[in-house]
Order: C-alpha cells, then structure tokens, then sequence
C-alpha cells in the first residue's frame, strides 16, 4: 500500500511538470518490475538494483530542482561555509528565501555542520548527505537481517524505506530527518556488534541535530548500556562530538540560545505555524474560542501523561522513539510532513525488527 501510494507522490515542489512525470515513469517501471519478477517469475529482487534506482531518481530529483526556495536548503549549504570563514553561524545573516523573513537564525543544533560540511565543500550542496545517509541505512537493514529465514522479505522492506511517500520531497528540501535515522541505525548495528566505543560518537552525533530528541535520551537507560556509558573511554567518545554545541555556546550564549530555544516559540518561528499538522492547530481551527493558553496546556498535559506511559513500557527503543516523537510532534505547536516523516522510519524499522525476531 505504502509503494502505490509512492507512485502517486514521486516529485518535490520545485521540479517542472516535465521532470516530474519522467521521475513517475522510471518509478513505475521498477516498482511494477519488482513486483512481477517476484510474484510472477519467483526472481528476489536485487538489492544493487533497488540501490541503483534509488540513486538514480535522488540524482534526478537533486539535478531537476536545483535551487528550491527553501530555507532550509540556504542555512543548511552557507552555515558550513561560514564556519570555514570563520564566522559564527548562530549570529550571521544567511541569503534571503522569503520576503519579509531577516534570515539570521539557525535552528539546528551544530552536529549538522559537522556532517554537511564535507558534502558541501565537495558537492555544493547538503542533499548529498540525505542520500548517502539513506544508501548507509539500506545496507544496514540488509546486513541485520539477511541471515535470517524470512531473508529475502528485507528486499521490500528496504524498498519501502527508500520510496516512502514523500521520500523524494524530503530530499529536495534537504530535511535531516533521514540523517537522524541513519545516524540511530549506525548506533544500534556498532553497538550490537560489539564495537562500543565507536557507536558512541554516533549516537553523540544522533542527539546533536535536532532539539526535540533529547526527550529520547532516558529510554536508553538500562543496566547494560549505564554500565557502558559510565566506562570513561566510552563517556569520552560521546563526548567529542558535543563539544562544537558547548563552543558555540561559549562564543556568544546569546545567539545560541536564541536560534535554538527561544527563537523557536510560536511568535517568533518563521515556518508557518497556522499550518501545523498538530492537534494545537486542530483546536485553533475548531474550537476557536479556546484561548491559546488553554490550548498549549491542553497540549503539554497530554504529552506529558503520554510520555509517562511511554517511559514505562517495555517495548522497543524504535518503538518508543517512534510514539514519543510523534507525541511531541502532535501535541505541541510546531510539526509539519518532515516531523513525521522520521516517526515513520522509526515505526517501520520497529516492524522489521518484529517481522525477523531480532
């Protein structure tokens, strides 16, 4: 259902009519390729294949929409640079998108410079990184499951990852979300597979790009990873990687804090807040004699009793991540298609782990 309903959404909002429809042919092709080799000729789709495709339509959509006016895409592209200029991207002026917006803010936290930075200085641009972040993904999944007796089931499990509804708008406006995903993988499979230490920086890096994932962090605590985590070898690998956000804390707190905090309150936020795929937008629309006080507590007491009831299940670390994001996305005032676009890698991956018992 997912894979159809992919047919019909290939495209980002910026590529011309024509790119668009080529983009839906070569999407139609693999898709009803796949499904007749498998079903009809018994053939198990070839992971090189599925990687190819992909490749090809990201190379396509990446080409076809090469300057989208989106902001996220300018900060995302210049902030590095301006790191490598020796200018703070906290307290600097990026290129204009929109009228009326100054574009002095840089919401992300700087764990996305790290890893946009070589992207950008060798291809000019940080959507790269969404791809590769996806192909490291893809191979991860393969590799967790491949030995198992349902083995051949990954295949399509790792096609509906890569070609899931909107994949492609998430890479033309260069969201980290498939980053953040990729960076929670490379943790589980290093972690699992007994390197410690290296997973760490990983996971330091997961918890360095985007604010709302520290509300993740206690669902990591049980008895075997403390132990690991209080090893001092272990502690000193998560973190280096923190010590760009305690840097740019240091240089000036007060830009800082603005673009990742406070700047991101409902009055102040540029995204279109009025369009917010959240239930606060929900009441706004609906009730609108409720006062917006009332809404927002409305908002965090059931994000808060949803969280406790979260902290205390026994389910998977996927899943929990899964439902806890997606509480704070719908509860609170600021969530759009990308926000819950991670929860959804977060509940298929969590559907892989339960299909293949691992």
């Amino acid at each position: 259902i997912l894979l159809f309903y992919s047919m019909l959404n290939y495209g980002g909002l910026y590529q011309n009519q024509s790119a668009i429809l080529f983009g839906y042919f070569v999407f139609w092709v693999f898709l009803l390729f796949i499904l007749l080799s498998y079903f009809i000729f018994k053939i198990t789709p070839s992971l090189i294949l599925i990687l190819l495709t992909y490749l090809f339509l990201s190379f396509w959509t990446v080409f076809t929409s090469p300057n989208p006016q989106v902001d996220t895409i300018v900060v995302l592209k210049e902030a590095p640079l301006m790191i490598l200029r020796g200018k703070n991207p906290y307290s600097g002026t990026f290129s204009k998108v929109y009228p009326n917006i100054v574009p002095n803010y840089y919401n992300y936290l700087p764990g996305s410079i790290l890893l946009t930075l070589p992207f950008v200085i060798i291809f000019s641009d940080p959507r790269y990184l969404i791809i590769f972040s996806n192909l490291i993904s893809s191979i991860i999944l393969y590799k967790l499951c491949y030995k198992t007796k349902k083995n051949k089931s990954i295949l399509f499990f790792i096609i509906t990852f890569l070609f899931l509804p909107g994949s492609f708008y998430m890479l033309e406006h260069a969201y980290l979300d498939s980053v953040i995903f990729s960076l929670f993988l490379i943790f589980i499979y290093l972690y699992n597979r007994g390197f410690v230490n290296i997973s760490y920086i990983f996971l330091s890096l997961y918890f360095s790009i985007k604010q709302p994932l520290i509300i993740t962090f206690p669902f990591y605590f049980n008895k075997k990873f403390l132990i690991n985590f209080l090893n001092f070898k272990n502690l000193l690998f998560f973190i280096i990687p923190i010590l760009p956000t305690v840097l740019f804390f240091l240089i000036n707190h007060q830009a800082f804090i603005e673009d990742t905090i406070t700047g991101l309150n409902p009055n102040t936020i540029t995204s279109p807040i009025q369009l917010s795929l959240t239930l606060q937008t929900f009441l706004k629309i609906y009730l609108p004699n409720l006062s917006t006080l009332s809404i927002n507590i409305i908002g965090i007491i059931l994000l808060m009793v949803s969280y406790s009831f979260i902290i205390r299940n026994k389910s998977s670390l996927a899943f929990k991540t899964f439902f806890s994001l997606f509480c704070f996305n719908f509860f609170m005032y600021h969530a759009f298609f990308n926000n819950y676009f991670l929860t959804a890698q977060y509940l298929l991956f969590d559907i892989i782990l339960d299909y293949f018992h691992l």
